[in-house]
């Protein structure tokens, strides 16, 4: 009897031991895969705010770059400057065009409602994220806040610069995770 429930412990051991290696390597690829994900996410995140940013030099540009004619940080709607805006959305399904002296220039759009309301969508068919309510919901969300640093006092001219911090949140097995990218975006025209 000793010696049978010896071989089960052994036996049990043989294999509970290697399944737990199993279950915890699965665990760590999904883990690896979605940081992955996000930091392509906010990668991304960044590049359509520098998208927005060189669509405007590029309109001053068309417009003979008369000074004060298209302002570098102008907010594509035309609202005024995006700088110093929190919690914004942006994706590449959500653009809107701008004329500038006679030529139509398509720039992302800075979308301040889909930020924290609504989680990204992947299209199945181009492999994109997006805000189509047509596609899949992800768990990724993605907000963008710009921020205008510094001051004189720190010998920074406040005006020809901004930070942008990209933060792609998610849920994996009951825990809030968190990729968050920062650059700062320059008027360098």
């Amino acid at each position: 009897m000793i010696e049978t429930v010896v071989a089960v412990a052994v036996i049990s051991a043989a294999v509970v031991g290697p399944f737990a290696l199993a279950t915890r390597g699965i665990a760590s690829a999904s883990l690896s895969k979605n940081r992955l994900v996000a930091a392509n996410l906010a990668q991304e995140g960044i590049e359509l705010v520098r998208a927005v940013r060189d669509n405007n030099v590029l309109c001053d540009s068309l417009d003979g770059a008369v000074d004060g004619s298209w302002e570098w940080d102008r907010d594509p709607d035309g609202s005024g400057q995006f700088r110093n805006r929190n919690k914004i959305g942006v994706a590449w399904d959500r653009r809107t065009t701008i004329s500038c002296s006679g030529s139509t220039v398509v720039s992302p759009l800075l979308d301040a409602n889909s930020c924290e309301d609504s989680n990204l969508r992947l299209d199945p068919a181009t492999g994109l994220y997006g805000y189509d309510l047509g596609d899949p919901e992800t768990a990724f969300q993605r907000c963008v806040d710009i921020d205008q640093p510094g001051g004189p006092e720190d010998g920074i001219n406040p005006t020809e610069m901004m930070d942008v911090t990209v933060a792609v949140t998610w849920n994996e097995r009951g825990v809030a995770r968190t990729v968050e990218l920062t650059e700062r975006m320059y008027n360098w025209r």
